[in-house]
């Protein structure tokens, strides 16, 4: 009788309470099925005869309908959501990418224009210390009455007449300074006939655009870069010797004597402008040979560009442009000029 209304009481139970909280049905064996409804109304442990009886004749349906219903919400995701979902990621993803692509353009540029500037600001402090470093000694010229002296037209670089001052092109510039040297490794004038020697703290310092298109020294020193040419241009080349044997070998246009003292020291250098002021306007040839003089000013424009590569000739639309850089350098050797007026 006892075992009879343990049974009514554990189908009643069934049949009202949800099975919901519990665990699968396919999963609970005997046991588990068996204590999860007898702990939930308080009732005794049903046996395991007893337990798989109610199971199977209590509520067949109600776990039925319960496996069908979560089988359904179980199933997995539907097409609509897949393609919401990737869409989604698509969409974050190109928005994540675009500002990463920005950052790292504005961060390669920005760090190209301070490599510039660095590089223009070491050039034009060479360039300002080598041409204020010049030596120039006016010369007595003494002609006779009604006669005239004529100035020969520049066509060339030369170190005739006599070994001071400043001669130079708009791409091209000799300079005649004075430094000592650090080694102190001088020689004997009769012995000063390499490139390299040096007898007094005289010495002759040369600027030029190493070009292709230029020939002489600027061309020879191009083809011996192939690596850093862009548009035929290979950089901005520096030669620096002895008056006697880099003087000797600049007048008789000897390119393998220069070729000795002068190196590419900047191949960030598109193009140089060497402009020379006397007093009055800015000109773009001085020879202190025949003018007997040294101009007030020497200004100087470097054109930077990126550095030149193998693989980026030509260069990319995404490159930063080019930048000119400028320097108005003083002549302390110049005499001032005074302009003669009419009363």
């Amino acid at each position: 009788m006892k075992s009879i209304r343990r049974r009514a009481l554990v189908c009643r139970s069934v049949r009202i309470s949800p099975l919901a909280p519990y665990e699968h049905p396919l999963r609970l064996n005997a046991y588990s099925f068996a204590d999860a409804v007898s702990s939930r109304f308080s009732a005794s442990p049903c046996h395991i005869g007893e337990s798989v009886a109610v199971c199977e004749s209590v509520a067949p349906d109600r776990i039925r309908r319960w496996r069908m219903t979560n089988h359904r919400h179980s199933a997995g995701f539907t097409l609509l959501e897949l393609l919401l979902a990737l869409g989604l990621t698509t969409l974050l993803t190109a928005a994540v990418y675009g500002a990463m692509s920005t950052y790292w353009n504005l961060a390669i540029d920005s760090e190209e224009e301070i490599k510039r500037a660095q590089i223009a600001r070491a050039l034009m402090k060479k360039l300002a210390t080598d041409i204020q470093s010049c030596t120039f000694v006016e010369q007595i010229v003494q002609t006779g009455e009604g006669s005239e002296t004529e100035e020969p037209e520049i066509s060339e670089v030369t170190t005739s007449v006599y070994k001071n001052g400043l001669i130079g092109t708009d791409r091209d510039l000799v300079l005649y300074i004075s430094r000592p040297s650090r080694e102190l490794d001088y020689v004997i004038t009769p012995e000063a006939l390499s490139a390299f020697s040096r007898s007094s703290d005289l010495m002759i310092v040369r600027w030029l655009l190493a070009d292709v298109s230029s020939g002489g020294l600027a061309t020879a020193v191009a083809a011996q870069n192939p690596d850093s040419q862009r548009a035929g241009v290979a950089g901005l080349a520096r030669g620096s010797g002895g008056v006697n044997g880099f003087g000797a070998a600049i007048e008789l246009a000897d390119v393998n004597l220069q070729m000795q003292v002068t190196s590419l020291i900047s191949s960030e250098v598109q193009s140089v402008l060497f402009e020379y002021f006397d007093g009055i306007d800015w000109v773009t040839e001085w020879d202190s040979t025949t003018l007997n003089r040294m101009p007030q000013a020497v200004r100087i424009e470097l054109v930077l560009r990126n550095t030149p590569s193998a693989y980026d000739d030509p260069p990319k639309p995404q490159d930063l442009p080019d930048s000119s850089h400028q320097l108005v350098v003083p002549v302390p050797v110049a005499t001032p000029f005074v302009q003669e007026t009419a009363i």
